[in-house]
């Protein structure tokens, strides 16, 4: 499975690399939408949205709200997050995008002797969607533990399959209200929905 990931602007690629800009989010092309949010994914860098793609019927976009210190003050229970892969972290191009199902700290009962154990600090426990996928069909904590908070890029906020379906992910409570001027102010559906797919 494979994620392209474009830039929606400098300004995006900018707050990637910790320079203070304006813009909040950056756009992602993610393949086999009927699975999300869980394949395993791979980005590219593209000079165009149609680069590389034969099949766009297959693609949906995301928008991604960037979060440059993820932690438990700006992440939630409940939210999908897209990740730098902890499987190939040597590599910029690898992301994941799965939800998160516990936070630092939190108790977690283990399969082993079940016994409690908490959520290291600076660390999540992040799923698939899909609970017909068990590993190893399906890529997340389960396979590759506590996720490292570090790895996260941002929280995706709003997907398009077309001009006619679209609309905000659901996230946590919390998270969706802080989002909700971030989706009014940087989500246009119909830049977002052009070269896609009408049907």
């Amino acid at each position: 499975y494979s994620l392209l990931l474009q830039w929606s602007s400098c300004a995006a690629y900018f707050c990637m690399h910790g320079i203070a800009v304006d813009s909040k989010t950056t756009t992602c092309l993610i393949n086999h939408p009927q699975l999300w949010p869980t394949p395993q994914c791979k980005l590219a860098i593209l000079g165009s949205l149609q680069d590389g793609l034969t099949n766009p019927s297959a693609f949906e976009k995301l928008v991604v709200r960037l979060i440059p210190r993820p932690s438990g003050r700006t992440l939630a229970v409940g939210d999908v997050v897209a990740f730098n892969s902890p499987l190939n972290n040597h590599d910029p191009n690898s992301l994941m995008v799965r939800r998160v199902a516990a936070l630092e700290g939190h108790p977690m009962l283990t399969t082993d002797d079940d016994s409690v154990e908490r959520v290291p600090l600076g660390h999540c426990w992040v799923l698939a969607d899909n609970e017909q996928l068990q590993p190893p069909d399906v890529i997340d904590s389960r396979a590759f533990g506590f996720l490292d908070m570090r790895l996260i890029i941002g929280r995706v906020i709003y997907r398009v399959r077309n001009s006619k379906q679209h609309g905000p992910v659901a996230n946590s409570p919390q998270s969706e209200a802080a989002d909700a001027a971030v989706i009014e102010g940087e989500v246009d559906v119909d830049e977002l929905a052009a070269g896609m797919p009408a049907e």
